[in-house]
């Protein structure tokens, strides 16, 4: 794997600072984005006349046709500074690679000499576009989760209209 990664890293920086930034924006996008347990247990509650461990029709509080709100209503201060992030991500290291590259190593002369025309810009855009995916990978894998816990865990007769489960 470091040999794979060898070939797309900078060649005019050793370290691995933007790896290190990456798995801390990992680890705090996961535990941040936990408190959607607490929002939607909250809710949830609200709709109940006998808090969370009754869930039979009699106890729920229909008159007046309360309903959750939508999932996004809930996971969107939670999951929305993701994609954010992996846009600043994205544009930083693009620019970093790029500048620092240019004014700091003077790699790109030496990386344009090359026969593959394309070695310099692979060298400055793959750490950025991988650090990027990585934090859409997590983006799609904690809003399935979510939505999923949020189906199953919403009585029925709460549930919204099913084309407006997921945006309102």
């Amino acid at each position: 794997m470091r040999q794979r990664l060898k070939r797309y890293e900078p060649v005019w920086r050793a370290d691995r600072y933007d790896l290190k930034i990456l798995k801390l924006a990992l680890i705090f996008f996961f535990i941040t984005s936990l408190f959607f347990f607490q929002t939607f247990s909250e809710e949830r509650d609200a709709l109940t006349e006998y808090g969370s461990h009754s869930f039979a029709v009699g106890a729920l509080n229909l008159g007046g046709g309360l309903r959750m709100p939508p999932f996004w209503a809930l996971a969107r201060r939670y999951l929305l500074p993701i994609p954010l992030s992996a846009a600043v991500f994205l544009c930083a290291g693009v620019a970093k690679n790029y500048l620092s590259c240019r004014k700091e190593a003077r790699s790109d002369y030496t990386l344009r000499r090359l026969r593959d025309p394309w070695e310099y810009h692979r060298r400055c855009l793959a750490l950025p576009v991988f650090e990027a995916l990585a934090l859409l990978l997590l983006l799609a894998l904690l809003t399935g989760i979510y939505y999923a816990y949020y189906l199953r865990m919403t009585p029925p007769e709460l549930l919204p209209p099913a084309g407006e489960r997921f945006w309102g």
